[in-house]
C-alpha cells in the first residue's frame, strides 16, 4: 500500500520466495486483484462477508471468464462496418472512434470467423487483431454481480 512500482514488486518478490521457501500459507487481503493473481496459489472471492468460491487464478478464469474480447483494427473508419457487421449473433460488438472493433462473446471462435468472412468479402484489410485475456478484476465483478443477483431473487 502507497509503495512505488519497484518496492511493491519487491515486497510481492520477498513474499512469493518466503511462502516457497518455507512452505508458509499467508493470508493476503486485497482489492488489487493483479497482486493476488502474481502472488497466490489460491484466492477467495468473498461478497457481503461471505466467501463464494476459492479457487486458482487459472481456475477461475476458466469458471467465470467464459465470455472473450477480440479487438479488431481495420483499414477503414468503423462507421462503414457498422451495416456490414449488424447481423453478425452471439456477440456485442462496439464501433470505437477511428478504426477499432471491439467484440465480446462467449463463442468467440465462430463469431470471429464470421466477421473475418465478412470482412474478407467486403476488402476490409485488418491493420491488427488481438485476442484480450479475461482479468480477475472482470471475473470478481462478475461472480460478485451473479451473487447479489441470486441474493436479491431469495429475497
Amino acid at each position: 500500500v502507497g509503495l512505488d512500482p519497484t518496492a511493491r514488486r519487491q515486497l510481492l518478490d520477498f513474499l512469493k520466495n518466503k511462502v516457497k521457501e518455507k512452505n508458509l500459507t499467508i493470508f493476503y487481503t486485497t482489492h488489487v486483484l493483479t497482486e493476488a493473481e502474481y502472488l497466490c496459489d489460491n484466492i477467495a472471492i468473498i461478497n457481503k462477508g461471505r466467501i463464494i468460491t476459492i479457487d486458482s487464478p487459472n481456475e477461475l478464469k476458466k469458471r467465470f471468464g467464459s465470455e472473450k474480447t477480440i479487438k479488431i483494427h481495420v483499414s477503414s473508419n468503423t462507421e462503414a462496418l457498422e451495416s456490414l457487421l449488424e447481423n453478425v449473433k452471439d456477440c456485442k460488438i462496439e464501433f470505437n472512434t477511428g478504426a477499432t472493433i471491439t467484440i465480446h462473446s462467449t463463442d468467440s471462435e465462430h463469431v470471429l470467423m464470421n466477421i473475418l468472412k465478412i470482412l474478407n468479402q467486403n476488402n476490409i484489410t485488418i491493420d491488427d487483431l488481438s485476442a484480450i485475456p479475461t482479468n480477475l478484476e472482470e471475473i470478481f465483478l462478475k461472480i460478485v454481480s451473479d451473487s447479489n443477483a441470486s441474493d436479491n431473487q431469495t429475497s
